[in-house]
C-alpha cells in the first residue's frame, strides 16, 4: 500500500500528483458554485 501525502507542495513528482490537483480543482471550482448559507447557531439569520 502507498503511502499518499496530501500535500501537493514538493509531490510532483508522485505519480498520484495530477490527479490529487485535478480533484482538488474541481472541489474548489463546486465550492465556489455553491451559494453561502447563514448559520443559524452562530448569530446568522
Amino acid at each position: 500500500m502507498w503511502a499518499v501525502r496530501l500535500r501537493r507542495l514538493g509531490n510532483k513528482r508522485n505519480p498520484f500528483y495530477p490527479t490529487l490537483k485535478a480533484v482538488r480543482a474541481a472541489a474548489v471550482a463546486r465550492a465556489n458554485s455553491l451559494p453561502v448559507l447563514a448559520n443559524p447557531g452562530v448569530g446568522g439569520r
